[in-house]
C-alpha cells in the first residue's frame, strides 16, 4: 500500500471488494487507522476507538479543505510540486494495476487528506485527494466503475465547497464540447430513452469456434508435497478442476496423519453456557493445582450435574474443615489471652526492675540526670506493658492462623486431590474424542452477567484424514453483467472463497462437481468400495460428511466398474454398470435427498454380449443420456421413451472422456494420442449424421483433465483446463452456432456529437461527473442538513479545470449542463447550482495560489462538524437477517467470532455487543442531546426506495449497490434541531429469504420508525399483498401496548409512476384491500397494532416530471408532525440497540422492560465507583458521573475524597481504617484536638464526615434519578438497584461512623471506624500539648505535660518536681495515671489524678455476653469494664449506655438507649427507620417472566448447528412495602406493588413453546394468549419410511426426534404453508375417528413413542386443543384449513429468478374425493385422485405424438 509512503497522506474513504449475493461487489469503507492517525495528527488523543471520538475536543480546530480530483497524471504531478512524493513513487503510483502483479505496491482508489504542511496555529489547509480507479474517466467504464465514481465525487463535493480538476492534456483532447444546440435530440430529453434492436443473430451453419479465453493465476495449481507427518507412501498430490456447468472451482488435497490437535488458550472467555457443554461432554484433565474457588465454578457450571455425588461429598467435607478450624482458632485464641492474663502481674514486675536497674545505673555515671526520671518509672512501665501485650497478641494471632490455615489447607488440599483425581479417573474411561485441560479458572463478572477466564487445552483425536479445499471462481457482479449483454465477453475471474472438508484416508473422491448457489455434488468410494452421494451446500458438506447423511450405494449392486453422469438442470444421476449393462437413476429432491427412479434399466437387450459401458453423460437440460460403449459406438438413450434414438455415432476408438456443453447444443469428444490431444465436437441436432468439427486447441496438454462449463449464460461456454508451469487455469472460450436461427435483443450503442476514431475513448465525464451526481442524489434535499455550524466563515462554492486549453469552453459547458439537467430532471435545484463559480486555469497558476504558504481564502469548518459531515454521509450496515435470525452487526462488520462468544448470551451482554461505527459518538456524546425522529423506506424491487429517500432527507444510498449486501443500513442527516435517522432495507419478498426473516424485520422498522415509506409498484402485485401477510404476521409477535414508545410510526404507502388520470383507482384498489385486512383481524389488524392506526396512501407521479418532487415537502411535514418517541440520540441509540437484541434471541418481551433492565444493570456495575469516587469510570480516564441519555455531566456539589463501600466485597478492617484516616486528615480542624472539649471535636468531626458521604449520597442520587427517570417506577430491576444503593448509602455512613470510646492509651476518645477491630485508639501520641502548670506560676521555665492527653485536673511536667509522685493506690486500674498528685508528704492514700478509676476487664463474660442475634450468631461486648474498681460490682458493664448491636434489617446501629437491653428475652435489634420488606411477593399467579437465553446443539440433515432460542421462566419480584420503624416485618400479605389494582398473570404455559399465558389471573376470556417463542417443548415427525429422510423449512432441514426450537410458534404454520399437525390420538378405536373433518387417523407407526397411536388434525383443531388463541390472521386460517393437494402442471414451477405459483386443491383439508362422475366443473378440473384444482388440467395442455 503506497498510502503510507506519501507524506501527509491519510486515506478515510476506502474502497474494497466484497462478496455479495450478485457477485464481488465494490463497497466504499470508512479507513479506521488512517483516520485514527489524522484525527490524532490535529486533536492529540481525541480518537479513542471508531466508536469514540471527541468530536468536542475537535471543534478547537480548523479545517480548510479544498477538493481535488481528475487524470492520475496531473494528481501525481501535483503531489510532486508540494515535494511528497519523488520521482521512483511517482513511478510507482503511474504503474498499470492490472499489470503490476499481486506483490507490488499499489495505492487503492479512495478519497484521501493530503496535510501539505504544519498546520497554521489551530488551522489546518488540507486537500480532499479523489485517487480514481484506472479506468474511471473512461465515459464507456462499466457500471460498477461508474457507480464508484458518481459515489466519491458525491462526498468530494459535500465535502469541499472549493473543487479543482486537475485534466491531462491527453483527457483534455477528448473532452467534447456542447454546441448549444439543444432541439437536435428533442425525442430523447435526458437520454431516457434506450434504443434496443432485435437481431437475427445466426442463420449460418453449425459450427464451432475456438477463442483465447481467460487466464488466472493461483498459488494452490502446483504439486503439492504431502505433510510432512503424512505417510511417505502417500505421495505428492495435485490440484484438480471440479465439474461444473454453470459453477466453477478448483479443489485440492493434502494428506494428514492421525493426531491430537491442542487448542490451547490462556485466560481465554468462556459464556456459563459453553463451559458448561464442555465439562458435560469432554474428557476431563482437571488440573491438581485448581483451589476451592475453580472448583466452585467448574462445580456450578455442570461439573456437579455430571459428578453429583463426589462434588456434594467434596463440598460437605470442605465446609466441614471450614468449620472445625474456625473453632480450633477461637479457643486456642482464648486460652492464649487467659495465659497472657495470668502471666500480667510477673512481667509488670520484670519490666520495672529492668528500668529501675537502668536508671540506676545511668545516674550514677552521670550526675546530671534530674532524679525527675526514676519518679516516671511507673508511667513507663504501664505503656511498655500495654505495647508488649499489644505484640504478644499480634504474634499469638499471627502464630494461631498461620498454623491452622497451613493444616486448613492441606486437609483442603487433600479432599480437592481426592475429587480431582475421582473425576479424572471417570472420564478417562469415557470415548470422548475431545479432553478438555483445566489449569485455571478465574470469575470474570461484567456489567450484566457472568463468563469464565479459563487457561488450559482443549485436544481432539483426528484420526488420518484428507483435508480437501475448494476454491470457488468467482467473478465480478460487472462482469456478470457484460457477459449477460454480450456472451462473448472474456471476462477477469478470481479465487477468492474457500470451503474445507475431511475425508478418512482411504476414502477417494470419485466425482465432484460444482452447482449453482454455492453447492457441490460429492460422490466418495469408502474403503469397501461403496459409494456415498451427498449433494450440500458448501459451507455444510463437512458436517454432513462427518454424521454420514448422504445417499449410501452398494457396489455389489451397482456393480464392481461403472461410469457416472450427472444433469444439474434436472438434478439427475446416472450410474451405469459396465459390464452388467444396468441403468440406475436417482433424482435429488432438496427435502428427501437423492431417490431412485423406478428400478433399474437393463440395457443388454441393446448390446452384444462382451461389449461393455466405457463412457456416459447426459444432453444438457433434458432426460437423454449419452452411452459410449466399448465398441466405439455413441448412442443416446431416452428416459423417457425408454429407447435409444436411432441414430448412432460411430467414433474412431473408444475416447479418453466425454463432454456435454451446458446450452446443451454439442457433445464433445476427447482422444489422446501420441501427437497430443484432439477434440472434436458434435452437434446433438446432427447427431451421427456428420463427421464432427475438429477444435484448434493449441499448447492443450495431454492426459491432464479438463472441464467444460459456462459463465453466468449457458452459451457462454468455457473450457478449462491447468498451466502448472504457469501455475494458473486457462480457458478457452468456445464460439457454438446451430442451425437453428436465433435472435437477440440488444442495446444500441450511439452518442450524438461529431463520430470519433474507433480506438478513442471519451472522457467527457471529467467534467459530465457532476451531473451524474445531481442525477443520482438530491441537489436540494427537503430535509436540509444542519451539521456545520460556522456557516458564517464559508466561501461561495467554487470549481477550477487546471488544464493546456480551452480555459473559455468549461465555464460556458457547465452552465448548459446545469441547464439540460433542470430541464430535464425538473429537479428542485434553487440557486445551488447557479451559484458555483466555474473557471479555468493552468497548472502553474494552480501550483502557485494552493501549493505555497499563502493562506487560503476557502470555506472554514470547526474539525469536529467537519467530519462528522461527512461521517453522516456515509451508511452504515447494521444487521442482516440469516437462516431465520436476526443479526445485528458491529461496526458494520459480520464477524463468526462474535456470534460465537454471543452463543447463550443474555440480552444485556448483546445490547452491549452492538456497536454502530462512527455513528456511536455521534449519539453518545456530540449530538447526544437532540432528538431523533427515524425515517425508513422499503418495499419491492426496483421502486424507487433509494432515489425517494436521498431526496427527502440528503442521504447517500445507492440501491442498485445495496442490494447485493442484504439487510438494514443506516445513515443520519443531523439538523439544526433534531437528528434524522434513515433507515435503507434490501427488498421485501425475496427468494432468498424466509417468511421468518421477513417478520423479523417488519418488526424492527415498525418498532423504531416514525415514518413508513412502503414502496409500491403500480398494480397490488402478488408481492405487495405479500408485503402486507408479513406486516400482519408481525403484529401478533408481541403486544404493541406494552411498548408505548415503539410502534407509534405512521405507514405511507407510495406507489409508484401514477399518472393524474389513475391516481383515484390505484388508491382505491389499495384500501380495498387494507380495509379487507381490517375487517378480517379487527383489533388485531397491523395498521392498529404496528402504525397506531395511521395510513396515508399517495399516488406518486411519474419521474422526470416536475411534479414528482411535489409530494417530498409533504413526507417532510407528515416526519415534523410526528410524536417524538426518541427524546434524545442517546435514548434512541439505547432503545434501538435493545431491540436488536431482543430480536436477536427471539425474546418477545416488552422492549421498555428489557431498557429498564439493562440501564439498571449498567448503573448497578458503575455505582460502586460512583459512591467510592464520584466518578462512573476510573480506568483509564476518570469519566465524570452523567445523565447517559444526553452525555451532560450531573451537576451537584461533590467531594474529592475517596470513601471506603464494603458493598459487593468482604470487609476489610485495614482499607477502612485508612480511608477513614485519610478523610480525617483532610479536616480543617484536625490539628486543632485538645485544644476544645474532646468530645465537642470528635462531635465536630463526626459531622464533617456525615457531611462528605451526604454530599456524595445526594450527587449519587441525583446521578441515578436522572438516568431512571424516563423508565416506569417499579420494574424489578430498578427496585433491586434502589435497594442496592439503599444499602450502599447505610454503608457509607456507618464507615465513617467513628467509635468514640475511650483510647485504650490515653484519655481521649477513639476516632476508628465503629467497625474497627483490635484496641481503641486517638490517632495520637497519647501525649497531653499543655504545658506544666506548676512550671507556669513558679519558674520562667516552662515545661510540656507529662501525663496522657485528655486527662483530668491540672498539667504537670513531672510529679514528683511538683507532688508526691508516689504509686497510685489504683495502679493497673484503667484509667489511673499512676503517680500520686497529692502534695509532697501527704499523709493520707495515695491517688492520682484520675477521676475514676474503672475495674478495666473485658466486659465480654457478662456484659452483653451468651446470647444470640437475628441471624443466630453469638454476640460478646468488645468494651471493658467502666465500672470503678472500688464499687463492688457483680456484672462487667462497659462505658456505652446505647446498643451497639447492628439493626437486625440493615447495618446501622440498634437506637435503644439501654446498651443492657439484648440480655432481655426477645429481644429486638432495630436502627429506628422504616425498610425495604426483603421477602418475596406472595400474591397468586405470575409477577413477571423473563426470557433468559438457551442453546441446543442439534443435528440436522447436512449439518451440525448451535441454535440459539430463549425460554420463558415465571419470577418472583421482591416485596415493595416498607417495614415500618420498630418492627420487623409489616403488616398484610407480601407484594411486588403498591398499586391495588397490579395484575398477577395466569400460569398456564403454551404447551408447544412453553411461554406463559399473558392474561391477567382468573381472566374470563375462555383462550390464553402469548406472544410465543421457540418450540422448544415439540419434536418433528417426517411421515415417511426413511428414518433418515428431512423436511426442509426456512433453510432448515429436520428429521424426525429433532427438536423444533428453531421455529417459532407464530409462524412456523406460516412457513409451512398448507398443512396438517399431528396429535396423539385421543380415542380408544379407531373407528371413532371417522366422520370428523378435522381428524384423521393414521394406521402407521411414526417416531417418536411409535406405539402410541396418532392422528392427523388440522390447524384449526391444533390450536383448540391447546387451549390459545390462533396467532395467525384470518386469511391464514382459512388457507390452512385446504387441501395442501397440489397440481403437478410445470407451469406452477418456479425457476432461479422467480418464485414457484403453485395450484392448490379448493377442498377442505380431509375432504372426501371429488365425483369424477358429477360432470366438470365451471373452473378448473378434478384430478384423477379426487382433487379440485382451479387451473386448467395440465394433461389437456400437452399434444400427444404418435410416430
Amino acid at each position: 500500500d503506497l498510502a503510507s509512503s506519501v507524506k501527509g497522506l491519510y486515506r478515510i474513504l476506502d474502497l474494497i471488494t466484497e462478496q455479495g449475493s450478485g457477485g464481488l461487489v465494490d463497497k466504499i469503507i470508512i479507513s479506521q487507522n488512517s483516520l485514527k492517525a489524522f484525527i490524532n495528527i490535529v486533536c492529540p488523543g481525541a480518537y479513542a476507538s471508531l466508536t469514540k471520538v471527541n468530536f468536542k475536543a475537535l471543534d478547537q480546530y480548523i479545517v480548510k479543505p479544498v477538493g481535488v480530483y481528475g487524470s492520475k497524471e496531473e494528481i501525481v504531478r501535483f503531489l510532486a510540486g508540494l515535494r511528497v512524493v519523488d520521482d521512483p513513487l511517482a513511478a510507482q503510483l503511474l504503474a498499470d494495476p492490472s499489470t503490476a502483479g499481486p506483490t507490488k505496491p499499489t495505492l487503492r482508489s479512495g478519497l484521501y487528506l493530503l496535510r501539505p504542511a504544519d498546520a497554521h496555529g489551530q488551522t489546518e489547509q488540507i486537500f480532499v485527494v479523489y485517487w480514481p480507479q484506472a479506468n474511471t474517466w473512461d465515459d464507456s467504464a462499466p457500471s460498477q466503475v461508474r457507480r464508484n465514481r458518481v459515489t466519491f465525487m458525491r462526498y468530494l463535493t459535500k465535502m469541499c465547497d472549493q473543487v479543482v480538476a486537475l485534466i491531462s492534456s491527453a483527457h483534455a483532447q477528448t473532452i467534447v464540447w456542447s454546441d448549444g444546440d439543444e432541439d437536435d435530440d428533442e425525442d430523447d430529453k435526458g437520454g431516457r430513452i434506450i434504443n434496443c434492436i432485435v437481431d437475427r443473430t445466426t442463420e449460418q451453419e453449425e459450427s464451432v469456434q475456438v477463442r483465447e479465453g481467460f487466464k488466472v493465476g493461483s498459488r494452490h495449481i502446483t504439486y503439492a508435497e504431502p505433510a510432512p507427518e503424512a505417510s511417505p507412501e502417500l505421495g505428492p498430490t495435485k490440484p484438480f478442476l471440479l465439474f461444473g456447468e454453470t459453477a466453477q472451482g478448483i479443489m485440492t488435497m493434502q494428506h494428514r496423519a492421525a493426531r491430537r490437535v491442542s487448542d490451547a488458550f490462556k485466560a481465554r472467555s468462556f459464556t456459563p453456557l459453553q463451559l458448561r457443554n464442555d465439562l458435560m461432554s469432554d474428557r476431563l484433565r482437571l488440573s491438581e493445582s485448581l483451589d476451592d474457588e475453580a472448583l466452585n465454578i467448574l462445580s456450578r457450571n455442570g461439573l456437579k450435574s455430571r459428578f453429583p455425588d463426589e462434588c456434594v461429598k467434596w463440598a460437605h467435607d470442605s465446609s466441614a474443615v471450614d468449620a472445625q478450624y474456625k473453632r480450633l482458632r477461637t479457643d486456642e485464641l482464648g486460652r492464649m489471652r487467659a495465659t497472657l492474663d495470668k502471666e500480667e502481674e510477673k512481667l509488670t514486675f520484670a519490666i520495672r526492675e529492668a528500668i529501675v536497674d537502668t536508671t540506676l545505673s545511668f545516674q550514677e555515671a552521670n550526675t546530671t540526670v534530674q532524679p525527675s526520671l526514676v519518679t516516671r518509672i511507673p508511667q513507663v512501665t504501664k505503656k511498655l506493658l500495654g505495647s508488649i501485650r499489644n505484640i504478644q497478641e499480634d504474634t499469638i494471632k499471627e502464630r494461631i492462623k498461620a498454623d491452622t490455615e497451613s493444616r486448613e489447607q492441606q486437609e483442603k488440599c487433600t479432599l480437592r486431590l481426592q475429587l480431582i483425581r475421582r473425576i479424572n479417573g471417570l472420564t478417562s474411561r469415557t470415548q470422548q474424542p475431545h479432553t478438555l485441560f483445566i489449569e485455571s479458572v478465574v470469575e470474570n463478572k461484567s456489567h450484566y452477567s457472568s463468563s469464565y477466564k479459563i487457561s488450559g487445552a482443549r485436544e481432539t483425536q483426528e484420526d488420518p484424514v484428507t483435508c480437501f479445499t475448494v476454491h470457488s471462481m468467482d467473478l465480478t457482479e460487472q462482469d456478470k453483467h457484460n457477459i449477460q449483454l454480450d456472451a462473448s465477453t472474456i471476462p477477469s475471474p478470481r479465487f477468492r472463497f474457500e470451503y474445507r472438508f475431511r475425508l478418512t484416508q482411504g476414502y477417494t473422491v470419485l466425482r465432484a462437481q460444482m452447482l449453482q448457489g454455492e453447492k457441490l455434488l460429492l460422490i466418495v468410494i469408502d474403503r469397501i468400495g461403496n459409494l456415498m452421494v451427498y449433494l450440500e451446500h458448501l459451507t455444510t458438506i463437512d458436517a454432513a460428511i462427518a454424521r454420514g447423511r448422504g445417499k449410501k450405494l452398494n457396489r455389489e449392486k451397482i456393480g464392481q466398474d461403472f461410469v457416472l453422469a450427472f444433469d444439474e438442470s434436472k438434478r439427475m444421476l446416472s450410474i451405469v454398470s459396465s459390464d452388467k449393462l444396468l441403468l440406475h437413476i436417482f433424482v435429488h429432491d432438496d427435502t428427501r435427498g437423492f431417490q431412485a427412479v423406478g428400478s433399474s434399466i437393463n440395457l443388454t437387450q441393446w448390446y452384444n454380449e462382451g461389449t461393455s459401458i466405457r463412457h456416459a453423460c447426459f444432453v444438457s437440460g433434458s432426460e437423454e443420456l449419452l452411452l459410449v460403449d466399448s465398441q466405439a459406438q455413441a448412442r443416446i438413450y431416452s428416459l423417457v421413451t425408454t429407447q435409444f434414438r436411432p441414430a448412432v455415432l460411430t467414433l474412431r476408438h473408444v475416447p479418453s472422456s466425454v463432454h456435454c456443453t451446458p446450452d446443451g447444443s454439442c457433445l464433445l469428444v476427447s482422444y489422446d494420442h501420441e501427437a497430443g490431444r484432439a477434440l472434436t465436437a458434435y452437434h446433438w441436432d446432427s447427431f451421427g449424421s456428420t463427421e464432427g468439427i475438429e477444435l484448434n486447441t493449441p499448447a492443450f496438454p495431454v492426459g491432464e483433465p479438463f472441464v467444460i462449463t459456462s459463465l453466468i449464460s449457458r452459451t457462454a461456454v468455457h473450457l478449462l483446463w491447468f498451466d502448472f508451469s504457469a501455475n494458473r487455469c486457462q480457458s478457452y472460450a468456445l464460439d457454438i452456432t446451430r442451425r437453428v436461427t436465433e435472435f437477440m435483443l440488444r442495446e444500441k450503442v450511439g452518442r450524438s456529437g461529431p463520430k470519433r476514431a474507433e480506438d478513442t475513448t471519451a472522457h467527457n465525464c471529467l467534467v459530465d461527473c457532476h451531473e451524474e451526481v445531481w442525477t443520482r442524489f438530491p441537489v436540494l434535499a427537503t430535509v436540509q442538513r444542519a451539521t456545520i455550524s460556522s456557516a458564517g466563515l464559508r466561501s461561495r462554492k467554487s470549481l477550477v479545470f487546471v488544464t493546456d486549453r480551452d480555459f473559455q469552453m468549461f465555464a460556458q459547458h457547465f452552465s448548459d449542463m446545469i441547464y439540460t439537467f433542470e430541464r430535464t430532471s425538473k429537479k428542485p435545484t434553487g440557486d445551488v447550482l447557479k451559484s458555483i463559480k466555474v473557471s479555468a486555469t493552468t497548472f502553474s497558476v494552480f501550483v502557485q495560489e494552493l501549493c505555497g504558504t499563502t493562506p487560503w481564502n476557502v470555506s472554514q469548518y470547526g474539525a469536529g462538524e467537519w467530519i462528522v459531515d461527512f461521517l453522516c454521509l456515509i451508511p452504515i450496515h447494521i444487521a442482516v437477517t440469516n437462516e431465520n435470525r436476526f443479526i445485528p452487526l458491529r461496526d458494520g462488520v459480520y464477524s463468526t467470532e462474535l456470534e460465537r462468544s454471543l452463543l447463550g448470551a443474555e440480552v444485556n451482554r448483546i445490547v452491549d455487543s452492538i456497536s454502530f461505527g462512527w455513528y456511536e459518538s455521534l449519539f453518545q456524546s456530540y449530538m447526544a442531546t437532540k432528538p431523533v425522529r427515524v425515517v425508513s423506506s422499503l418495499g419491492e424491487q426496483p421502486v424507487g426506495k433509494s432515489y425517494a429517500l436521498n431526496h427527502l432527507v440528503d442521504t447517500s444510498f445507492w440501491g442498485s449497490a445495496m442490494r447485493t449486501t442484504e439487510g438494514v443500513w443506516m445513515s443520519v442527516t443531523p439538523t439544526e434541531k433534531e437528528l434524522i435517522v434513515a433507515l435503507y432495507f434490501e427488498s421485501f419478498r425475496s427468494i432468498k429469504r424466509s417468511a421468518q426473516e421477513d417478520t423479523l424485520l417488519v418488526y424492527f422498522i415498525t418498532a423504531i420508525s416514525n415514518l413508513l415509506l412502503l414502496h409500491s409498484n403500480f398494480a397490488l402485485s402478488r408481492d405487495i399483498a405479500g408485503l402486507f401477510q408479513s406486516f400482519q404476521s408481525s403484529a401478533t409477535v408481541l403486544d404493541h401496548a406494552a411498548n408505548s414508545s415503539l410502534f407509534q410510526s405512521t405507514l405511507v404507502i407510495i406507489i409508484k409512476d401514477v399518472v393524474e388520470a389513475d391516481r383515484t383507482e390505484v388508491a382505491r384498489e389499495f384500501t380495498l384491500k387494507l380495509q379487507r385486512n381490517v375487517q378480517d383481524e379487527q383489533e388485531a389488524n397491523f395498521i392498529t397494532r404496528l402504525h397506531a392506526g395511521k395510513l396515508a396512501i399517495i399516488p406518486w407521479p411519474v419521474i422526470e416530471t416536475k411534479e414528482f418532487y411535489e409530494p417530498f415537502p409533504t413526507l417532510k411535514w407528515r416526519l415534523d408532525r410526528q410524536v417524538i418517541t426518541h427524546r434524545v440520540a442517546g435514548e434512541f441509540l439505547h432503545k434501538v440497540k435493545t431491540l436488536m437484541a431482543k430480536l436477536k434471541a427471539n425474546d418477545w418481551g416488552a422492549v421498555s422492560q428489557t431498557m429498564a433492565s439493562h440501564r439498571a444493570q449498567l448503573l448497578s456495575s458503575l455505582l460502586p465507583n460512583a459512591l467510592a469516587f464520584g466518578f462512573q469510570e476510573i480506568y483509564p480516564e476518570r469519566e465524570p458521573l452523567k445523565n447517559l441519555d444526553t452525555d451532560m455531566p450531573v451537576e451537584l456539589p461533590d467531594t474529592e475524597s475517596h470513601l471506603f463501600l464494603t458493598v459487593g466485597m468482604n470487609p476489610q478492617s485495614d482499607v477502612r481504617e485508612q480511608a477513614l484516616a485519610t478523610l480525617q486528615s483532610g479536616w480543617e480542624l484536625y490539628r486543632d484536638r485538645q485544644h476544645i472539649s474532646d468530645a465537642e471535636w470528635v462531635e465536630a468531626l463526626s459531622q464533617y464526615l456525615e457531611g462528605i458521604v451526604n454530599l456524595r449520597i445526594d450527587h449519587v442520587q441525583e446521578w441515578l434519578s436522572q438516568n431512571l427517570i424516563r423508565f416506569q417506577t417499579g420494574h424489578a430491576s430498578i427496585e433491586e438497584l434502589r435497594r442496592n444503593f439503599e444499602g450502599a448509602t447505610v454503608d457509607l455512613k456507618s464507615n465513617v461512623q467513628l467509635c468514640k470510646l475511650q483510647c485504650g492509651n490515653c484519655q481521649l476518645l477513639c476516632i476508628q471506624s465503629r467497625f474497627h477491630d483490635g484496641r481503641h485508639a486517638c490517632q495520637t501520641n497519647h501525649q497531653c500539648i499543655y504545658e506544666c502548670d506548676f512550671c507556669r506560676e513558679t519558674t520562667s521555665e516552662l515545661r510540656v505535660c507529662s501525663m496522657a492527653a485528655g486527662h483530668a485536673g491540672k498539667h504537670i511536667c513531672v510529679v514528683n518536681a511538683h507532688l508526691c509522685s508516689k504509686p497510685c493506690k489504683f495502679d493497673g486500674r484503667f484509667g489511673c495515671v499512676h503517680e500520686c498528685t497529692k502534695v509532697i508528704g501527704h499523709d493520707d492514700e495515695h491517688l492520682c489524678a484520675a477521676s475514676v478509676h474503672a475495674c478495666g476487664k473485658a466486659s465480654s463474660p457478662l456484659c452483653l455476653s451468651g446470647f444470640k442475634l437475628a441471624d443466630g450468631s453469638d454476640y460478646s461486648c468488645p468494651g471493658f469494664c467502666r465500672i470503678p474498681s472500688d464499687v463492688e460490682h457483680f456484672r462487667h458493664e462497659c462505658e456505652a449506655r446505647l446498643c451497639l448491636v447492628t439493626c437486625q434489617l440493615c447495618k446501622r446501629l440498634c437506637s435503644d438507649q439501654d446498651h443492657m437491653h439484648g440480655l432481655e428475652d426477645g429481644a429486638v435489634h432495630l436502627c429506628g427507620q422504616d425498610h425495604l420488606c426483603t421477602a418475596m411477593c406472595s400474591a397468586q399467579g405470575i409477577c413477571e417472566t423473563e426470557t433468559p437465553p438457551h442453546s441446543i446443539a442439534t443435528a440436522f440433515t447436512g449439518r451440525h448447528e448451535t441454535v440459539q432460542y430463549t425460554k420463558v421462566m415465571a419470577k418472583r419480584l421482591k416485596c415493595v412495602k416498607r417495614v415500618p420503624p420498630g418492627a420487623t416485618k409489616h403488616k398484610g400479605s407480601h407484594n411486588h406493588s403498591l398499586d391495588k389494582k397490579v395484575v398477577h398473570f395466569c400460569e398456564t404455559r403454551c404447551e408447544n413453546c412453553g411461554y406463559f399465558c399473558t392474561l391477567p389471573r382468573g381472566h374470563p376470556q375462555q383462550e390464553h394468549e402469548t406472544h410465543h417463542g421457540s418450540m422448544s417443548r415439540t419434536r418433528w415427525t417426517i411421515d415417511r419410511p426413511d428414518h433418515g429422510a428431512a423436511l426442509e423449512i426456512e433453510g432448515r432441514r429436520f428429521s424426525t426426534n429433532d427438536e423444533g426450537a428453531p421455529m417459532i410458534c407464530n409462524l412456523v404454520c406460516q412457513a409451512m404453508g398448507r398443512h396438517v399437525h399431528i396429535d396423539y390420538c385421543r380415542s380408544y378405536e379407531e373407528a371413532a375417528c371417522v366422520g370428523n373433518d378435522e381428524i384423521q387417523h393414521i394406521t402407521k407407526s411414526l417416531r417418536p413413542h411409535p406405539d402410541r397411536p396418532k392422528d392427523y388434525i388440522t390447524h384449526n383443531l391444533f390450536w383448540k386443543r391447546s387451549g390459545f388463541k390462533d396467532p395467525y390472521s384470518k386469511e391464514e386460517q382459512a388457507v390452512f384449513a385446504k387441501c395442501d393437494a397440489m397440481c403437478s402442471g410445470p407451469e406452477h414451477s418456479g425457476d432461479a429468478g422467480s418464485l414457484a405459483q403453485p395450484s392448490y386443491c379448493t377442498l377442505p383439508l380431509f375432504h372426501p374425493p371429488a365425483n369424477l362422475n358429477a360432470g366438470a366443473p365451471a373452473v378448473g378440473y378434478i384430478s384423477n385422485d379426487g382433487h379440485h384444482f382451479a387451473c386448467q388440467n395440465p394433461v389437456v395442455m400437452q399434444q400427444a405424438f404418435h410416430v
